[in-house]
């Protein structure tokens, strides 16, 4: 027996992006007004730490949402299975012509919000930490949407998760980025231009 494809409804998924990221901005605009820009912390389970791994997971899946209703709405079947939460390769997916729209719009979002800032917590854990860790800032890379996709692909299961101990990196210390700033820019980019898209088809 063949089983029928599901069908997917575009308005249902901006309705709930849009939820998400109604839940994620004010924390967001919070940790921006609280933390200092590139904070890194290597004790990450303060009592604020659940407020920015639920920021993260909310903004990212609102991210994900956004760019799920654009390819239904170009009839592109998006990455299932883990790959459905990538942001790189949901990105990598969308039509050339969105692309080009959204990276306008973050990056006019970006700078007007952000005025050059990079807004952003790194964590990192380990069971018994001798030393700090290493720490690698992402202010020396690019900025555009695409980059940024591709180095936050896994943010929503990456912050999900946060409570486990897995996968160490270098030295045995498990490191997590979230670059709430430009993510938040993104989001806004993608809902502006799914209004606008939403508003010649009406």
């Amino acid at each position: 027996m063949v089983q029928a494809q599901p069908k997917h409804d575009r308005d249902a998924a901006v309705a709930c992006a849009e939820a998400f990221l109604k839940l994620a901005e004010p924390v967001v605009i919070r940790i921006a007004e609280d933390v200092p820009e590139s904070t890194k912390q290597s004790r990450p389970f303060l009592a604020s730490m659940g407020d920015v791994a639920a920021a993260a997971t909310n903004l990212a899946f609102a991210i994900e949402l956004y760019i799920k209703a654009i390819l239904i709405a170009s009839k592109i079947d998006a990455p299932a299975g883990r790959d459905g939460h990538n942001l790189g390769k949901l990105h990598a997916a969308m039509p050339q012509h969105f692309k080009t729209v959204i990276e306008k719009s973050y990056e006019k979002t970006r700078k007007r919000d952000w005025e050059g800032k990079y807004p952003s917590i790194t964590i990192a854990m380990r069971r018994a930490p001798p030393n700090l860790p290493k720490w690698n800032d992402n202010r020396s890379q690019s900025f555009d949407l695409a980059s940024l996709l591709n180095r936050s692909s896994d943010i929503f299961t990456s912050w999900r998760y946060i409570y486990e101990f897995k996968n160490p990196g270098e030295g045995g210390w498990q490191s997590h980025r979230f670059e709430y700033g430009l993510l938040l820019s993104a989001c806004r980019a993608m809902r502006d231009t799914i209004s606008g898209l939403q508003e010649t088809q009406e």
